[in-house]
């Protein structure tokens, strides 16, 4: 694969990212967290709120580097292999969370909650494996 493939391909995973932490913002009001965090103590509904809030940062924050520091991620380098092993475990967690604690039986159901479901896990199936496959790549080349 060419080095310009390489490159647009890791500004896409930047992209894409940055298009799941933008959806992530519309998901309180879509799942109604007010209505549905009301029982819960201050406490838990605040620690709900700020896991959120870290779980959008980290989204924001890993697409903004593969958008904008494609080239410092493919470079052979420790820290970008680790990088590279950190978001790709990152988002192979969020394969399984999706795939085994979100079955469809608690899901809402309809259409546009499907076509999101499917539209997600395809999403971050593909950014695990990018991740995932430069890591071993850059790994076999000896970044470590």
């Amino acid at each position: 694969m060419s080095e310009t493939t390489m490159l647009n391909l890791m500004r896409v995973a930047g992209g894409l990212q940055l298009a799941i932490a933008a959806g992530s913002v519309a998901i309180p009001r879509v799942l109604d967290w007010n209505g549905e965090l009301r029982p819960l103590s201050p406490l838990l509904r605040r620690l709900f709120w700020v896991y959120a809030g870290y779980i959008f940062a980290f989204n924001l924050m890993f697409g903004l580097l593969c958008a904008f520091g494609a080239e410092w991620l493919l470079r052979p380098d420790p820290l970008a292999a680790c990088f590279l092993v950190w978001m790709g475990l990152y988002w192979g967690a969020r394969v399984l969370i999706q795939f085994f604690l979100f079955e469809k039986a608690i899901r809402p159901q309809g259409f546009w909650y499907d076509a999101a479901d499917w539209s997600l896990s395809t999403a971050f199936v593909a950014l695990a494996s990018w991740f995932l496959w430069n890591a071993a790549r850059m790994l076999a080349a000896g970044a470590l």
